[in-house]
């Protein structure tokens, strides 16, 4: 039986360098590589998109933050907008139950929740 890896083969296996990953990445991207970027993305990263997708700075009541998770409470739900949390901030999964949110960030939570705090002009202790 052929398992992955021991089928027959019609090419010689090749290894790639850095340079040929990065050609063939800028190559496979639709968007241009430069793109004008405006202060507030400079400064502050994605919080812009962030804050705009969970109802505005108005609709922020509080913010924290777990190992993995960005978490808020929020006025009014229904103004959160879990499909651009997901497609234009990174977020990998958003859930929302009553005024509570948890936007699922990994790792980078902690840089993120930093940008969202500068963004509203927070400090940590808020």
């Amino acid at each position: 039986m052929k398992t992955i890896g021991r089928e027959d083969r019609t090419q010689d296996t090749r290894l790639y360098s850095k340079e040929d990953y990065k050609l063939k990445k800028k190559e496979s991207t639709d968007a241009p590589l430069t793109k004008e970027i405006s202060r507030d993305e400079e400064e502050f990263g994605v919080a812009p998109v962030i804050v705009q997708a969970l109802g505005g700075s108005e609709n922020i009541n509080y913010i924290t933050n777990c190992y993995s998770r960005l978490r808020l409470t929020v006025n009014d739900p229904s103004k959160v907008d879990e499909a651009l949390l997901k497609n234009e901030t990174g977020a990998s999964g958003v859930m929302i139950k009553d005024q509570n949110v948890q936007v699922v960030y990994g790792l980078e939570v902690n840089k993120i929740r930093r940008a969202v705090d500068n963004y509203l002009g927070r400090t940590n202790e808020e």
